[in-house]
């Protein structure tokens, strides 16, 4: 009876750190419910593990149309994906699927709006006004960058932890009940 009360203690001990150890979004650029008034070609999505080269991300319009081509770089902890041309006003949705170093898979998506401004029509040289030169400028785009938290939370990972509670609980009072 000792052996299984102290094998139980562990597993309860244990319970917590397994099913927190999954991996989350700690960071997006552009970020979750944010505004972009700047070019957007690229966007990058930290973890707050390491991630498996099979994780991947798609940008889907408001239409639900994803926005192709995307190119995918992964490093140890984040995917960057850059587009051919800058994203056009109007809202957007990450939708990510990763796969953590312990090997489960998680999933998730958030969204975002670009709003660039207009741009103004160049006036058109008359006779009266002189002719000005133009040098072209190079304008590097800024990145949004803000963090924003996932706060997202697996309804199964709640009942699973209920089940195993509830499965404990019963061997407790299965083993408490042969003895008297």
């Amino acid at each position: 009876m000792k052996k299984w009360l102290g094998f139980i203690f562990v597993l309860l001990l244990c319970f917590p750190t397994t099913t927190s150890a999954h991996t989350k979004l700690k960071t997006a650029t552009p970020a979750p419910n944010s505004t972009v008034t700047t070019e957007m070609r690229e966007l990058t999505l930290t973890f707050g593990g390491r991630i498996e080269n099979t994780s991947t991300f798609s940008v889907l319009d408001k239409a639900g149309k994803p926005m192709t081509p995307l190119t995918l770089t992964r490093e140890e902890k984040s995917i960057t994906g850059s587009l051919a041309k800058p994203l056009s006003n109007g809202s957007y949705t990450v939708d990510w699927n990763v796969i953590g170093e312990d090997g489960h898979v998680m999933k998730g998506s958030y969204s975002f709006t670009v709003k660039l401004p207009e741009q103004k029509a160049a006036p058109t040289p008359s006779a009266t006004q002189p002719k000005a030169s133009v040098s072209p400028t190079t304008q590097v785009p800024q990145k949004a960058e803000q963090s924003a938290e996932a706060t997202s939370s697996s309804p199964v990972l709640w009942i699973a932890g209920i089940l195993g509670l509830g499965a404990v609980a019963s061997l407790i009072w299965l083993f408490v009940r042969r003895k008297a």
